[in-house]
């Protein structure tokens, strides 16, 4: 979705054909990440460059897209409310993160099983995949209201949509992807057993936030993977200054140099120790990462190498950066 800054096709593109080349296998996106053109050009980079290697793809249902001109219409004849408009997502917006975004393109919020649906069918054809490159799952993205849980819970909600594309064949993955835990906790145990195959946590299992163990506890007890995102904390921990997609405050930047200054101790680089502190628990299958050049990919492939000394994590925990025995329990 290029958040905060432009990115041009051909660096997106070279981007995934590198992250293939380098083994990754497995790619988020959503409508919401640039409005449609992070899925238009991923689409297109696995076209060019998978040349049969299988991949798995998941998007998000609970947005989606018109034409600016088309929404306004409809919004004049009553048939979508405002207030489902996205507005502060839309291309001149001074909150819009995604500055390459069309200015003619409007996002629309939707959590029934037709705007599932709907959601559906306009990803596939911005993606257009070809066997061997698969769409593994779809989420429900950012039920982070009680109204939008609701929506999506409902009878003729997002959720039954999922797990009836799934039943056919369409999908094998009906996950949720959320920053409200309180909502992603209220989805997994409003559903039977078996009805969400994963949940994509974002910035609550990071080096600055670890509020999402219960959650991850839950799910390790309920069979449920874990997709595990944000886990630089926004790009804070990756050499950045933002947290939460804001300005980061001046505590924070503090917890982030002592944790720098603590992974230097121990020889490694901070990028490095959060990346290997993402994937400690056991019930974490993935984690997503944002990359927007083939160096970046590099650099975060790289990360994998390198070796953390386990005394970090019990020097982090006696610093009061970790809770004491927060990651014996995972």
């Amino acid at each position: 979705g290029f958040t905060y800054a432009p990115c041009d096709r051909e660096t997106a593109l070279e981007a995934v054909r590198r992250a293939l080349e380098l083994g990754v296998r497995a790619f988020d996106t959503a409508p919401h990440y640039g409005l449609g053109l992070s899925e238009t050009r991923l689409g297109e980079a696995l076209r060019l460059h998978a040349r049969g290697t299988p991949c798995r793809v998941w998007t998000k249902v609970g947005r989606y897209l018109l034409p600016r001109a088309e929404c306004d219409d409809l919004l004049a004849a009553g048939t979508i409310e405002r207030d489902a408009v996205e507005w502060s997502n839309m291309h001149g917006h001074s909150e819009c993160i995604f500055p390459s975004a069309d200015p003619g393109t409007a996002e629309v919020a939707d959590f029934t099983a037709a705007g599932a649906a709907r959601a559906h069918a306009q990803s596939s054809a911005r993606l257009r995949l070809a066997p061997p490159v698969v769409l593994s799952g779809l989420r429900v993205h950012d039920p982070d209201t009680d109204a939008r849980c609701s929506a999506a819970l409902a009878q003729d909600g997002a959720v039954a949509e999922l797990v009836r594309l799934r039943r056919a064949g369409a999908i094998a993955d009906v996950s949720i992807g959320c920053w409200s835990l309180a909502h992603v906790r209220r989805m997994l145990r409003s559903c039977p057993r078996g009805t969400f195959d994963s949940v994509m946590i974002a910035g609550r299992w990071n080096l600055i936030d670890q509020s999402a163990h219960e959650l991850l506890v839950e799910c390790q007890q309920l069979g449920v993977r874990v997709h595990n995102a944000s886990i630089f904390a926004s790009g804070l921990l990756a050499g950045g200054t933002t947290y939460q997609n804001k300005e980061a405050p001046s505590e924070i930047l503090q917890r982030a140099e002592r944790w720098a200054a603590l992974a230097a101790k121990y020889g490694s680089s901070l990028a490095a120790v959060a990346l290997h502190f993402a994937l400690l628990p056991d019930i974490v299958e993935l984690v997503a990462i944002g990359m927007r050049s083939s160096a970046e990919v590099e650099q975060n492939v790289q990360l994998l190498s390198e070796r953390i000394d386990p005394r970090l994590w019990a020097e982090a925990q006696r610093k009061g950066l970790l809770p004491a025995n927060l990651v014996r329990g995972l």
